[in-house]
């Protein structure tokens, strides 16, 4: 019994140096959290954000109301998001342009109009064959709920989504999604797109000009943090740079 309570005194006695030590080592000297849309121009923008900052960076990108959540909570200085978020106590800066993709599996009609992929998106048609495809179902497949891509496309579908969607988490699932599905369709940021499932949208690919699916993208921060604001104003150089600015 002695050398049983002599062990446990012992492990208890780690376990709290352990604890000291992690607490003293230092943590992220900015963090940066959001769309999933927005992960490249992050991690584009890192090198200066840490000057900025003066110590390491982290990123994490889980969708807009992610990054919104933990700017709330203050696990986050910084949210780069693609829809607006106008309340109290949050400031924001448009920094970017992000631009969508539709997807489809191989097999699948290469372009759609701008009509028929609403039409898709609210379930009106599902059936390949109505669209000059083979007679096949269509098996669309949208990012959760809480993304602001979904946002993004409840909006395009005039405010309701096809009830029965199948729903992935990020989007580079729904890339997966849609290439294991004979009748697969899905919409993701552009950097998720696979080139060969890319589907042109009234004739156009996502790099041409008066391509449909672009939209503005945000940075928010807490009011009064001028760190974040400075941090704001470098992501949306680093895009202006990449021509990618609103």
């Amino acid at each position: 019994m002695q050398r049983f309570l002599k062990l446990w005194r012992t492990v208890l006695a780690v376990a709290a140096l352990l604890i000291l030590l992690l607490e003293l080592l230092p943590g992220p000297a900015l963090r940066v959290a959001g769309a999933t849309s927005l992960l490249p121009l992050a991690e584009a923008a890192r090198p200066g954000l840490q000057v900025l900052a003066g110590g390491p960076v982290a990123v994490s990108a889980l969708g807009s109301a992610y990054g919104l959540a933990a700017l709330m909570r203050r696990s986050a200085d910084l949210a780069l998001v693609d829809v607006p978020y106008r309340m109290p106590g949050i400031a924001m800066k448009q920094v970017s342009l992000a631009t969508l993709a539709v997807i489809a599996a191989p097999g699948l009609p290469r372009n759609l109009s701008l009509k028929s992929l609403q039409a898709i998106l609210r379930g009106q048609v599902r059936n390949w064959a109505a669209l000059g495809g083979p007679h096949r179902p269509i098996e669309l497949v949208l990012r959760a709920h809480g993304s602001g891509l979904r946002a993004r496309l409840r909006q395009l579908a005039g405010g309701r989504l096809r009830p029965g969607a199948l729903t992935a988490l990020a989007s580079g699932q729904v890339s997966d999604l849609v290439l294991a599905l004979p009748g697969g369709i899905g919409i993701v940021e552009l950097a998720f797109a696979p080139q060969r499932l890319i589907v042109r949208l009234d004739g156009r690919l996502p790099s041409q000009r008066d391509y449909p699916l672009r939209y503005r993208a945000y940075a928010i921060w807490r009011e009064g943090d001028l760190r974040a604001s400075l941090a704001a104003d470098l992501v949306a150089a680093v895009a202006k740079r990449q021509d990618l600015a609103p």
